[in-house]
């Protein structure tokens, strides 16, 4: 069951989804893995990606130029002539730090089959907003012995590198203020499935896209079944190449910020949706919350949602 709803720049497709079956023995197996490595991030004083709440905000606070009474130090520290248009730079930092303090520490992600552009957005965004950058693939060869995603879909099969990345987003899910890259994987990974994204519709999703794709997608759409899942994500943003350049970055990162205050703009309990969506358990049911006695199935699923006493916990 789906319904859709479109904005300008602004793509959210509302669907009750199912996570992907795995064995639960392997899994836990996997998520205790999983939870080590962040766990040992967090204890390693030099590691400058970990992202427990606890650890984030020793981050914000190293990134305290960030904030916005150091912005307006830094804008008066620049001592603009009357008349002098202010930096770009600037003006980004601004709108970030009004994007940062209107998502309450709900993380971003990037997502989509360009995995270097997925990395090179989720880094710019993450000192913008005082967030940890984190890389679903980096976690994966950490948790692997060193094995990327395409060496255990070579080695051990598809099913086991689908449930690995799986258990990294599941893991990912319960942290706070992360700029999150997702594995592109040539567009056959987790996330190019629809049902695999229960574990992050808590995160604001950035579908980073192509012009190139776009265009083949138009003409064959056949050869790209992992586009229909991709337009679940909250904003898109297409790119002129495979990955940014130095002329694209600037300009993309201001798009994204826009687009994010945009999405809360139009729904001032965006964020708060989010995190309440996070905190009961990222059941598949974004963006129309079921109450919390919902089996999980479509034949329960009510369009009404959560009723307005529930709705007044957002």
């Amino acid at each position: 069951m789906f319904f859709t709803t479109t904005h300008k720049i602004i793509i959210v497709v509302i669907g009750t989804m199912r996570t992907c079956c795995v064995s639960p023995s392997r899994a836990q197996r996997t998520d205790a893995r999983v939870f080590a490595l962040l766990s040992s991030r967090k204890r390693s004083s030099s590691c400058s990606s970990c992202c427990s709440s606890s650890s984030l905000n020793n981050k914000s606070r190293r990134y305290s130029s960030t904030s916005s009474s150091s912005s307006s130090s830094a804008l008066r520290a620049h001592g603009r002539k009357k008349g002098e248009s202010i930096p770009e730079e600037f003006e980004v930092q601004k709108l970030a730090n009004a994007v940062a303090k209107l998502l309450r520490g709900v993380n971003v992600v990037a997502v989509g089959e360009n995995e270097k552009a997925n990395h090179q957005l989720s880094e710019l965004l993450a000192p913008l907003l005082a967030y940890s950058p984190m890389s679903v693939p980096e976690l994966i060869r950490g948790i692997s012995d060193g094995k990327s995603r395409e060496d255990i879909a070579r080695l051990e099969g598809d099913a086991e590198a689908l449930m690995v990345e799986n258990s990294v987003h599941e893991q990912l899910s319960q942290f706070l203020r992360v700029s999150l890259a997702t594995c592109g994987a040539n567009g056959v990974g987790a996330l190019a499935r629809g049902d695999c994204w229960a574990w992050i519709f808590g995160m604001i999703t950035i579908w980073v896209d192509d012009e190139e794709s776009a265009k083949l997608s138009e003409e064959n759409p056949e050869r790209f079944p992992q586009r229909e899942a991709y337009e679940l994500a909250d904003i898109r943003v297409v790119l002129k190449g495979k990955e940014l350049n130095e002329e694209e970055k600037g300009k993309t990162v201001r798009a994204v910020l826009e687009g994010v205050k945009a999405l809360v703009d139009n729904d001032e309990h965006f964020a708060g949706k989010k995190s309440l969506y996070t905190r009961m358990g990222c059941r598949g049911d974004w963006p129309i919350l079921q109450a919390p006695e919902w089996d999980g199935t479509s034949e329960t699923f009510s369009e009404n949602g959560l009723s307005g006493e529930e709705k007044s916990s957002v």
